[in-house]
């Protein structure tokens, strides 16, 4: 009775009483043969250009290490039978290095990476990891039996956004050049998570960026951000300068039941001022700030006004007899109705003399500047009040 081969590996099956005198060689020579398969590995060149096909002696290895720089894209030939290789392509060179049975379409293996293959007996594929086995196909599918997953090194999404399968939830994207990060951390009972800024630099802030108008909430009430920020000063809070001030606060009825105006009048002939301070908050970036000026008149047609604002700060210990900056004026005009409430557009910036700093107080002086081109109203301006704009550069006052 002659001997038999295995399906898979063509091992050969001793019949009883084959082989005599022959028959513990080939036995010898079967367990090498199990001995590659399983644990032997094999390092080959495939530099060039050309496809390499392997030898028996080398598709019998169990892992296959590809080495060489390639000129061009190559195939690898296998053989077209029903076996498991562990294969790296460590060659360099930008070109494509495919594994695949003769006459087959085959699987690339990109440079560096390290693959598990599967011969299928018609051609080569990658494994793919099922939810309890191992088949071929391509990549990792899911790791749901896996209850307490760890991961090796740092998660790579390659350029993709987590998500529930049917929606991106998270997206990452990465600069090449960052040493800064966050930290999501846990917490014992009593306490709450975080989320810190970490990193190589010492001080780092958190930046959170809306999209377009959107704006950041907590909790869905709008978060305080630093930037451009506003105070409004009623003719209410001002007073006449002792020299070369306005008319005295004036209460103007519109209509009985209706609103009523608290305003400070202004001269048609002569810059009359008058003055209010503001103590702004620490988080203000001690820099220029601008105004808008909210006024109205008796006037019934499309004369205009000029208004003007100039300032000094003082600290702690500073002499209040200080000079006011240089100011800025803003020009506006009626638009042909008594009682109007009539809005300037911004200012340019204010110089606020002094060099203002934290815990200062700012004094203000705001007058119609009647020597202005356009200011050519006849009758008094009536200033109701002034939008003060300034800026944070920082998110408390702390």
């Amino acid at each position: 009775m002659a001997s038999t081969f295995t399906d898979e590996l063509s091992l050969e099956k001793q019949a009883t009483g084959e082989n005599e005198n022959t028959w513990g060689s080939k036995l010898n020579a079967l367990i090498d043969q199990l001995d590659r398969r399983i644990a032997g590995g094999l390092q080959k060149s495939v530099a060039g250009g050309v496809d390499v096909t392997l030898s028996a002696a080398e598709y019998e290895e169990g892992w296959l290490e590809f080495t060489g720089t390639l000129t061009g894209n190559i195939s690898v030939v296998f053989p077209a039978i029903e076996c498991i290789w562990l294969v790296h392509n460590n060659t360099a060179g930008a070109f494509t290095l495919t594994c695949k049975v003769s006459g087959q379409t085959g699987v690339a293996v990109t440079q560096g990476e390290k693959a598990l293959l599967y011969g299928n007996a018609t051609d080569i594929v990658k494994f793919v990891a099922t939810d309890d086995f191992i088949a071929p196909g391509g990549a990792l599918a899911n790791v749901v039996e896996d209850t307490t997953p760890q991961l090796g090194g740092q998660l790579d999404v390659n350029g993709q956004a987590l998500g529930d399968g049917t929606a991106e939830l998270l997206k990452f994207s990465e600069a090449g050049s960052a040493v800064n990060e966050f930290t999501v951390a846990n917490a014992a009972a009593g306490n709450g998570p975080e989320l810190r800024a970490t990193g190589d630099d010492t001080d780092i802030d958190i930046e959170l960026v809306p999209k377009g108008a959107g704006i950041v909430t907590v909790g869905g009430t709008p978060v305080m951000m630093t930037g451009k920020h506003t105070i409004f000063v009623p003719a209410a809070a001002m007073r006449p300068t002792v020299s070369n001030g306005c008319a005295s606060l004036t209460d103007v009825e519109t209509t009985a039941g209706r609103p009523d105006l608290q305003v400070l009048d202004f001269d048609a002939t002569t810059d009359e001022h008058a003055q209010f301070q503001v103590a702004f908050p620490k988080s203000w970036n001690n820099g220029t700030v601008t105004f808008r000026a909210f006024w109205t008149t008796t006037n019934t047609g499309t004369n205009g006004v000029a208004w003007g604002l100039q300032a000094v700060a003082c600290a702690d210990s500073d002499t209040i007899d200080a000079a006011y900056g240089t100011p800025a004026v803003v020009t506006d005009d009626n638009q042909s109705a008594a009682e109007d409430l009539l809005v300037t557009g911004e200012s340019a910036a204010v110089t606020i003399a002094g060099s203002p700093g934290d815990a200062e107080m700012a004094f203000f002086r705001v007058f119609r500047d009647v020597s202005d081109a356009n200011d050519d109203m006849t009758e008094d301006a009536r200033l109701v009040g002034l939008q003060l704009f300034y800026t944070t550069d920082a998110g408390t006052d702390a």
